[in-house]
């Protein structure tokens, strides 16, 4: 490609309101890219698709009596919240560490952590040591398998970016489904949890270990000498959060607000089902259901994002959400339905995870997607820390719906994450038309400059398009609803 048409195509993809960077770098959008892509998505599995089991687990807790002196309903939910939390919340130390020692090292440190949590796991007789097995070490064992894969993504894709993640983010449903199975089947043959715990140390510990292996960043990072003084830079940088965005901020408010009711989701499906006289095995076959809509519908969401806009994408789903737990789950009154709407949901309802990668490396410049991405993280680790427990609060027994509270408040979880990214939308679209904007100026001029003319002339169609940007760029009321429904790509 020549030089001028590399310029232009770096011009086209700097209009589309991508980055700097993707514009003067563009990734090459497959390749090595599609095997990191697959990695990435089985320390998903590992990770946050083994912690799917913990319900299967958790349904032996309960049977057995296991840490019955000891456990309340309210310790089961904050042990599997403080995963979701530290998992979350950690991101900046994990990618302080890829920095420092590389991405290798950084994982094998978090798989080390991880089979200990798991095989410690298994011998604790007492709760407070649970605490620390499956909820402090496995939280801070996420965070270092699974956060710095996530960041390899966005230095192999742009324009499949949206597919790419949402393949990764498939691991979680798929992981959901294999291990749930495969923990009950072992539960069932050996009589207890022990050897079902100690299964998913060793295996997560194998996959995870192989994937490391494979994945890499696009371009080798230079890994510098570790000193108290670099490791200080790096954390400066890495929490130098006034150099934050707009975009980050949007980005931040609408997944941490639509990770509450996802949780919510997941946490009271089961519960809901056996509370309207189903068993507690139909029960399971909804969460896995569920999980098996969402291994289907990730990859999908992330298709449809490349094509019609990460934003459009992401809003439109998360109506959809909202509107179908209003309309639908409310009124799910027998198994069919329940089958039905966790279908339907599942295809959709992990849109966060999905698409906040890319849509954070699509308006972030490169220097600053670590930071930005560990801000993001925090506040999803925050609202990941009280839903399970907010779940067993708002459930009310006097109701012929003991979850309607729930459902009504999981609902508005997306109703109000929808206006962030409504507000987000606007934004993103005001900045591609003054880009589209400036460049009909500057090329109008630049042609006037060639002809020695003083007097601007501009074409026809020009006049006509630079006309339609400025009213749409009018700071007005009507202007900015405009700019909310104008049909283009974002």
């Amino acid at each position: 490609m020549s030089l001028a048409n590399t310029a232009i195509a770096d011009s086209k993809i700097h209009a589309q309101g991508y980055s700097q960077q993707d514009a003067e770098d563009p990734p090459p959008d497959g390749g090595y890219g599609w095997v990191c892509a697959i990695c990435s998505m089985f320390l998903l599995f590992s990770t946050w698709g083994a912690n799917s089991s913990y319900g299967v687990v958790l349904e032996y807790y309960i049977k057995s009596h296991y840490y019955a002196n000891e456990a309340t309903q309210y310790d089961y939910a904050l042990i599997v919240s403080m995963v979701g939390f530290l998992g979350q919340f950690l991101a900046p130390v994990a990618l302080i560490c890829t920095e420092m020692f590389g991405i290798r090292k950084t994982i094998f440190f978090g798989v080390l952590v991880q089979t200990l949590g798991y095989i410690l796991a298994s011998f604790c007789n007492h709760i407070w040591q649970l605490y620390i097995c499956q909820g402090l070490l496995l939280g801070i064992a996420f965070a270092f398998i699974f956060i710095p894969p996530t960041m390899t993504l966005s230095s192999w894709f742009l324009h499949k970016r949206g597919m790419a993640t949402g393949i990764s983010s498939a691991g979680a449903g798929l992981g959901g489904i294999v291990f749930s199975l495969s923990i009950d089947s072992i539960i069932k043959a050996s009589g207890d949890h022990k050897w079902a715990l100690r299964y998913l140390g060793l295996s997560t510990c194998v996959i995870s270990v192989i994937c490391a292996l494979l994945i890499r960043f696009r371009k080798p990072k230079d890994i510098p000498k570790f000193t108290f003084n670099e490791l200080n830079q790096k954390t400066i940088k890495m929490f130098n959060w006034k150099k934050i965005n707009l975009p980050t901020v949007y980005i931040a408010l609408w997944f941490s607000t639509i990770i509450i009711g996802y949780t919510l989701l997941l946490f009271t499906l089961s519960s809901y089902a056996t509370s309207i006289g189903l068993t507690s095995s139909q029960g399971s076959i909804l969460t896995a259901i569920l999980n098996a809509s969402q291994t289907v519908g990730r990859p999908c969401m992330g298709l449809l994002a490349d094509f019609l806009g990460r934003i459009n994408t992401c809003l439109l789903l998360t109506i959809s959400n909202s509107l179908m737990i209003f309309a639908f789950w409310t009124n799910a009154s027998n198994f069919t339905s329940l089958i039905i709407f966790s279908l339907i949901i599942g295809l959709t309802i992990g849109i966060g995870s999905a698409l906040s990668p890319a849509l954070c490396t699509d308006n972030v410049e490169a220097d600053l997607q670590n930071s930005s991405y560990s801000f993001i993280n925090i506040l999803v680790g925050i609202n990941s820390l009280f839903p399970a427990v907010v779940a067993l609060k708002l459930k009310d027994p006097d109701l012929s719906n003991p979850f309607f509270n729930t459902q009504i408040f999981c609902g508005c979880t997306f109703a109000v994450g929808a206006i962030f990214l409504i507000i987000f939308r606007e934004w993103k679209l005001r900045k591609i038309i003054t880009i589209r904007y400036d460049s009909l100026l500057n090329n109008n001029c630049n042609k006037n400059e060639k002809n020695n003319s003083s007097k601007k002339i501009l074409l026809v169609t020009d006049q006509e398009e630079l006309g339609k940007c400025e009213r749409i760029l009018k700071q007005n009321l009507v202007c900015y609803i405009v700019r909310i429904f104008h049909p283009l790509k974002t």
